[in-house]
């Protein structure tokens, strides 16, 4: 016979009040040292701990520790997450607990929607086992779930479930650049919170690279004549007070054929002398120097160290314009050959044509992001050193041809330095051009903050960040300005599908278990391994990263001890430092030298059985945001 039961079913009360904290009370003791109050316990089933702590009006105090034990004749328990994905197929898993309950009683689960009122999922199980209710596809939305259970002894119990059911976990960030004004508003851009980082953008926003190119150290010629550029910016521009080094002479740097070398007893180089010609031109044999870049134009077979002569030439105003034509007709032109013609046509004065040739054959072979950009890696590029020494020289054209890529491209130089080519030449070229159009002074900020006015000093080449919910922007005020500011808002926003990706970077993710299963089915009681493989090749856009893997609603993360390993079982689990937020399990990368592939791995628990979406892992660059990469997204199913 079927068990019954319907003579139970009405009535059931429902517990949905429940608290890690159930009360705090301050209570006045009589004449005994006693005192009474009374409280209503929230629904927890568990072992209250109650802490009580006394003091006398001269200061004699004493402390005691009790527990409270909290049940009830039957009570149920469930495994549920609290948040899901649109489109998942959770199992909920309930069992029947109690000193009444006993064992040979059936319990029947039924499970319903809270606002409509319709039972979503019914079941019935043997007590003290449990009892797997397939619940519907998840919609977007908040929801909550009304578990009742009813025994065949006339038992009840009946829980609360509120849950979330999220479009997608992915956030990512994202960062806006504007000029500050007391008129700025700060956009909270619908973002939990916000980072605001100021910037010096006065000139004093290039005095770390002037001072680093001023004490530069070395004997070869792009670093003394850099030193003395940048050292005599620092007098200009700066009102610093300079030790002239007299030691440096160009003119023991030039070589008997006329030209330039990188040191007085090398041979003489050809780009060296181009980049230095007018630079030098008071302190060398002018005449011989021409004559060494003349002679280049015969001698030389690539048409890059040609073209770079004749860049040369220009700079010194040599009548070399048919000799740039007959490189400007070329459609064959590297990315190098055509940066050197348009610095030789800007510098003779044909802005136009050097417009022209820039946007013809120089931009489309950048890639260029929101705050950075870079000349794209191809096969006269065997190194990370080429790209930068490309980078450079593009910054250097897009500057003199007041272009809004200029700065990005300088960024990237920044943020990859060479390893063994010297652009010493190349970037003082760049701070020397672009520093006269910037203005003077030291920067600094009075604003306003939850009602509480503040003075910041930013100071050259400075900056500051401020954190702040992204619900309080409106607390947060400019009232005055000094110098020149720039403002960045770093926010979180959801990711794009039609995101670009940095075709430098890959990322795969699989998935298994400790009992060497490989593949996306599991079984509850399972330990989950999840191995992400990254590879951040040497043209990727940023040199820092982050890695963030989104577990599906059905999976928790294991939080692993700072060590190199722990044991489960037979297993020796090694893992890596990460970062877990609910879902989201997040790990660093830094790239180094001759190390371009990553491998992490770590561990979840099984949380509930059904089906669920696993959204893609995501690689960001934490300088460049919109340097990223992502996986596919996958279907997870945990049997019960």
């Amino acid at each position: 016979m079927a068990p019954s039961f319907a003579a139970t079913a009405d009535q059931v009360a429902i517990r949905e009040d429940f608290k890690d904290t159930a009360l705090f009370k301050t209570i006045q003791l009589d004449e005994n040292g006693k005192g009474i109050f009374s409280f209503t316990l929230p629904d927890n089933i568990t072992q209250w701990r109650i802490t009580l702590s006394g003091v006398t009006k001269d200061l004699k105090a004493g402390t005691d520790l009790q527990s409270l034990d909290v049940s009830l004749p039957f009570f149920i328990s469930y495994n549920s997450s609290e948040t899901f994905l649109a489109g998942d197929k959770p199992v909920l898993g309930v069992t029947g607990y109690g000193a009444e309950l006993k064992s040979d009683d059936q319990i029947q689960i039924t499970v319903k929607d809270k606002l409509t009122g319709a039972t979503l999922a019914t079941a019935t199980g043997p007590a003290f086992q449990r009892i797997n209710l397939q619940m519907p596809v998840l919609q977007t939305g908040r929801g909550e779930w009304i578990v009742e259970a009813v025994t065949t002894g006339g038992l009840k119990d009946g829980i609360s479930h509120v849950y979330n059911t999220l479009e997608s976990y992915h956030t990512m960030q994202k960062a806006d650049y504007t000029d500050l004004t007391p008129y700025t508003v700060i956009n909270g851009h619908n973002s939990r919170n916000l980072s605001l980082i100021f910037t010096d953008r006065t000139r004093g926003q290039w005095l770390p690279d002037i001072y680093s190119l001023s004490w530069t150290y070395g004997n070869r010629f792009e670093q003394k004549l850099g030193s003395r550029i940048a050292r005599d910016l620092l007098v200009k521009y700066f009102d610093q007070e300079m030790i002239e080094d007299n030691s440096f002479k160009p003119k023991d740097y030039q070589v008997s054929d006329g030209g330039l070398g990188i040191l007085p007893y090398a041979a003489s180089d050809v780009f060296v002398t181009a980049w230095a010609a007018e630079l030098v031109k008071d302190d060398v044999d002018i005449m011989r120097l021409k004559e060494y870049l003349y002679g280049r134009l015969e001698t030389e077979s690539a048409h890059a160290s040609r073209i770079a002569a004749l860049y040369g030439l220009a700079s010194l105003k040599e009548p070399v314009m048919l000799e740039l034509e007959k490189y400007a007709s070329k459609d064959s032109l590297s990315t190098e050959e055509a940066l050197y013609l348009v610095l030789a046509y800007q510098t003779l004065g044909e802005k136009p044509v050097a417009l022209d040739l820039y946007n013809r054959l120089v931009a489309p072979q950048l890639d260029q992001y929101e705050s950075y950009a870079k000349v794209k890696k191809n096969t006269y590029m065997k190194t990370q050193d080429d790209v930068t020494r490309n980078t450079v020289i593009a910054a250097v054209a897009a500057v003199r041809l007041n272009l809004p890529e200029a700065e990005k491209l300088m960024n990237y130089v920044r943020m990859n330095p060479t390893e063994e080519s010297l652009i010493n030449l190349q970037k003082i070229s760049y701070v020397n051009e672009v520093i006269d159009r910037i203005p003077g002074g030291n920067s600094s900020i009075v604003y306003t903050w939850l009602g509480e006015e503040f003075t910041q000093e930013i100071g050259p080449g400075g900056s500051f960040t401020m954190n702040i919910p992204g619900a309080k922007t409106g607390d947060f005020k400019v009232k005055s300005i000094e110098g020149e500011i720039g403002l960045v808002t770093v926010y979180e926003v959801m990711r794009n599908e039609s995101i670009k990706t940095d075709p430098g970077i890959t990322v795969t993710r699989s998935y298994g278990s400790l009992s060497g299963q490989k593949g996306n089915m599991f079984k509850a009681g399972d330990i989950v391994e999840v191995t992400l493989n990254v590879t951040i090749g040497k043209d990727a856009m940023d040199n820092y990263y982050k890695l963030s893997d989104y577990l599906p609603a059905g999976l928790k993360a294991i939080e692993t001890p700072m060590r190199s390993f722990y044991d489960a079982g037979d297993m020796k689990i090694t893992h890596w430092y990460k970062d877990v937020d609910g879902q989201k399990v997040s790990f660093y990368i830094f790239p180094y030298k001759d190390k371009e592939s990553f491998t992490y791995t770590y561990y979840a628990r099984i949380a509930s059985p059904g089906q669920y979406k696993a959204e893609a892992a995501v690689v960001q660059g934490v300088n460049v945001l919109d340097s990223t990469a992502v996986t596919t997204d996958q279907i997870i199913y945990i049997q019960p």
